[in-house]
């Protein structure tokens, strides 16, 4: 009979316990309100704080004289066939930023790709020497900044 008492007893404790605790779930000080009231504040959207500013869609590294006359000179005579950006344009251009070939090729490779152009392809001659428009010096600058796009 005991035993019977014994558990009836732990049964109403818990039961006690469990109520004590549902009647004040969350003790506050005296005093304070459970739910902050603030001064009400004029709620502007998100979405201009969501677009890039300038500065983030520039590289965050200064390019060395080389790199940025090169990328002067990428943007007048290059970017319509590989794209602003170096993407490269269907049909048009391979893409150029991240390309296996500028990584491994070499200097003189990637020199005489842009000097000699590529036959079979739209890609021209650029060298003056082969009838294009751009100098020694120019074409080195390219290859300078071609090199930040990896």
């Amino acid at each position: 009979m005991s035993t019977r008492i014994s558990a009836t007893i732990v049964v109403i404790l818990g039961i006690a316990l469990g109520l004590i605790g549902c009647a004040n779930p969350n003790p506050q000080p005296p005093g304070l309100t459970p739910i902050p009231s603030l001064a009400p504040v004029a709620t502007g959207t998100l979405v201009p704080a969501l677009q890039p500013s300038p500065a983030a869609t520039k590289p965050a590294v200064t390019l060395n004289p080389a790199a940025a006359a090169g990328e002067q000179l990428y943007a007048q005579n290059c970017a319509t066939c590989h794209g602003a950006r170096g993407e490269g344009v269907t049909g048009l251009g391979a893409a150029l930023r991240n390309s296996q070939y500028i990584k491994t090729a070499g200097d003189q490779a990637i020199f005489a790709t842009i000097a000699q152009g590529r036959k079979g392809t739209a890609m021209p001659a650029w060298l003056q020497a082969n009838g294009g428009k751009l100098t020694e010096t120019q074409i080195n600058n390219i290859i300078t900044f071609l090199k930040t796009l990896q």
